[in-house]
């Protein structure tokens, strides 16, 4: 379970996503390129897998689904932990100029407005649904806060 970012290529005139026309195109550029430009803004990322990177900070994660597209058109960026994630994902935006959808908010992160409202909505709904399995008797594990679910009932 994660907060889900997407990030794609949008005018930075084009306000929410409801103002992007119907025949816009997102395209990010070359996958090689993109690979070089994640990885000097996230040294510390891994990207062995030209698809699927990762990025362990510590207090947060962020797993980067390129996808097998050349040239690349999005990328959906997986996060959990730390409200300090926010901040990587802006760094990208400055200096990609891309733009970051909050999936959870419907529309694009404000990074100078409340840009962790969407992770914050999200951390309830996962704490919500953590809640309701617990009652029904299942074990949640948390590394670096990912949640994952273990099948704790007898007779299974």
């Amino acid at each position: 379970m994660s907060w889900d970012v997407l990030l794609m290529s949008v005018p930075p005139n084009i306000g929410t996503v409801k103002d992007i026309p119907d025949d816009s195109k997102s395209v990010l550029g070359p996958k090689s390129t993109i690979l070089l430009i994640l990885a000097k803004i996230c040294p510390e990322a891994n990207f062995t897998d030209p698809n699927w990177g990762i990025l362990n900070a510590g207090d947060f994660s962020i797993e980067f689904n390129i996808g097998e597209d050349d040239p690349t058109t999005h990328i959906m960026l997986h996060v959990r932990g730390a409200d300090s994630a926010v901040n990587t994902i802006q760094k990208i935006c400055e200096v990609t100029g891309w733009r970051a959808l909050d999936t959870s908010m419907g529309d694009f992160i404000d990074f100078h407005q409340n840009p962790t409202a969407g992770l914050h909505k999200w951390r309830q709904f996962r704490d919500q649904v953590m809640a309701s399995l617990e009652a029904k008797g299942e074990q949640i594990i948390h590394p670096s806060k990912g949640t994952f679910v273990k099948n704790n009932k007898r007779g299974r």
